[in-house]
């Protein structure tokens, strides 16, 4: 089966790709579709965000549409910054808002700096029967999955594997940087979301596939 993974972020495609090919999925780029541009997440939630995504593809290319939406939620920091984590810190770069979260968690003791990283993932197979959001998750138009991963956030980076938050995050003593692929996506939150997503995929085969 082909699907538009609605993301330009090569890490996020790298780990849809190891997971979902040998599953027999194809998965197909925005670039190799010939579109770079970005889809503006407006939403509220993490839910909303991946709808919003998967739909935009889903309607732009006339294919199945795969969206993730995620972010890092820090409990010190009242869940920030959740669906914001690709934003946060402003127009500074993606290797600089790590180092941002860290300046924020200085004084906070090593016993209160847990986090949880929240993946939510949107499929949508036919967008000319949705006409919203709400609609969307009231009828099953739309398949969502979510998975969290509870972790600690470290006092610097580790590791110089993975991307976003990952050399800051850290899961059974290790950051997620310093795994390997395949570690990660045994442990992230995207792993298991992107298992669960295939799991569901099959067992509603007949009405998805």
């Amino acid at each position: 089966m082909e699907i538009v993974a609605a993301t330009n972020n090569k890490g996020k495609m790298a780990e849809f790709e190891r997971i979902l090919q040998p599953l027999g999925f194809k998965i197909l780029t925005l670039d190799a579709l010939g579109f770079d541009g970005d889809i503006e997440e407006t939403g509220q939630t993490f839910e909303e965000n991946a709808f919003i995504k998967a739909f935009e593809v889903a309607e732009r290319f006339k294919k199945p549409g795969l969206a993730d939406d995620s972010g890092l939620c820090v409990d010190a920091l009242n869940g920030e910054p959740g669906i914001h984590s690709a934003r946060f810190g402003g127009a500074i770069s993606n290797a600089q808002r790590p180092e941002k979260l860290l300046s924020l968690m200085e004084d906070v003791p090593d016993e209160r700096r847990t986090a949880r990283f929240v993946c939510v993932l949107c499929f949508i197979d036919r967008p000319d029967e949705i006409s919203s959001f709400e609609q969307a998750k009231k009828s099953g138009k739309a398949l969502f999955v979510r998975a969290e991963r509870p972790g600690i956030v470290e006092r610097s980076g580790k590791g110089i594997n993975g991307f976003g938050f990952d050399p800051i995050f850290s899961v059974c003593g290790k950051t997620i940087a310093e795994m390997t692929p395949h570690e990660k996506d045994a442990v992230s939150a995207r792993g298991a979301a992107i298992r669960d997503f295939a799991l569901k995929m099959r067992e509603l085969g007949k009405l998805w596939l």
